[in-house]
């Protein structure tokens, strides 16, 4: 029988976003790794896996494997809305930010809005004093541009056939 109490039923819906926002911090803190230290991501993603295993590998996998695979192209979108600034000046958070949200946006079935929020409270917790408008500006222009292209997902960063 049903629970009558209102926060019961919020209970997994909270549980799932705690349990992606973790894998997102994860995923991030792997991308930032791999970015400025130039190890290669199965390295990164395997070490990591070693010391938490009960994590949410398949999620935090395609959203690495993808920025990684679709860097150039998502650098490109990412460029392109960048005013007086070039990719290579950002700071390394925001940079890893922006490619993971712009991928999940893209390539993944959750929400742009959900993307996007979740994107600005990683640039809050990581990144700079003004890291969250700045991802929240960015990845709001591309997404208010893809919707009036038609594009509900953000645009498209076709998938590449791996091995």
């Amino acid at each position: 029988m049903p629970s009558s109490t209102p926060g019961r039923a919020l209970a997994p819906a909270v549980h799932a976003m705690t349990h992606r926002r973790r894998a997102r911090q994860l995923a991030l803190q792997i991308l930032f790794q791999t970015d400025l230290g130039k190890f290669p991501i199965e390295d990164v993603l395997a070490a990591h896996r070693a010391e938490r295993p009960r994590e949410d590998w398949p999620f935090i996998t395609s959203l690495c494997a993808g920025v990684t695979d679709r860097r150039k192209a998502l650098d490109e979108v990412i460029s392109k809305h960048l005013i007086d600034w070039t990719l290579d000046r950002l700071a390394a958070v925001d940079r890893n930010v922006l490619r993971m949200a712009l991928f999940e946006m893209r390539q993944m079935d959750t929400p742009a809005t959900v993307v996007i929020n979740e994107a600005v409270e990683l640039a809050k917790t990581y990144g700079g004093e003004e890291s969250g408008r700045f991802v929240n500006g960015i990845l709001g222009t591309i997404y208010r541009e893809s919707t009036r292209a038609g594009n509900a997902g953000a645009g498209e960063v076709k998938p590449r056939a791996r091995k």
